[in-house]
């Protein structure tokens, strides 16, 4: 997506096959890492964007400017997401926030 930067959780494998699991190191939210990224880049939170899907994403979609839930299947995420989409493919989700920045 010609994206500088991401960060994600730590997507798990197994015998090279994603076993669907992911690793989160201890202590690190999502919002920590955001704020971590944008006092290095010198970024206000007016510039922040994220996209998330899941009930541990809410305190980041409360904290950006400008949440995409894709496919969320619990409404209270829904609640707290900008805006939701259904896809199959993550160029749309990409494609969102690129219109956005343009």
């Amino acid at each position: 997506v010609g994206a500088d930067e991401a960060y994600s959780n730590i997507i798990l494998e197994k015998d090279g096959v994603i076993s669907g699991e992911v690793d989160i190191p201890v202590g690190n939210t999502k919002v920590k890492v955001i704020e971590e990224v944008m006092k290095a880049h010198n970024v206000d939170v007016s510039n922040t964007y994220a996209i998330g899907d899941h009930v541990n994403d809410i305190e980041m979609f409360d904290f950006v400017t400008y949440s995409l839930g894709v496919n969320i299947k619990k409404e209270i995420v829904r609640e707290h997401a900008d805006v939701v989409i259904e896809m199959t493919d993550f160029t749309e989700a990409s494609r969102c926030i690129l219109n956005l920045l343009n």
